[in-house]
């Protein structure tokens, strides 16, 4: 197994984003963000393509394509858009 490690924050003010849900490949595997909007998806260690989808309420869905192609753990940062911004 290879891990991906995620830290989700807000795009807008940077704070983290607790409670979001993480599903790999339409519910194949579903984590959900902790307190400090972090996460572990653990993937098998070969040339597979994943399609990743990040859900948190009041927040934009976001979905993209993972290519786990080497025996490295990875580590990311990743940002998501608030539907409304109120000032």
């Amino acid at each position: 197994m290879v891990q991906f490690n995620f830290l989700l924050t807000d795009r807008v003010t940077r704070e983290t984003v607790p409670f979001a849900t993480i599903k790999l490949n339409n519910d194949q595997q579903r984590i959900t963000t902790d307190i400090n909007g972090t996460a572990v998806l653990n993937l098998p260690r070969n040339d597979s393509e994943f399609e990743v989808k990040i859900l948190a309420v009041a927040y934009k869905e976001i979905t993209f394509k993972l290519k786990q192609d080497s025996c490295k753990n990875i580590y990311t940062n990743l940002s998501i858009a608030p539907n409304r911004h109120i000032e």
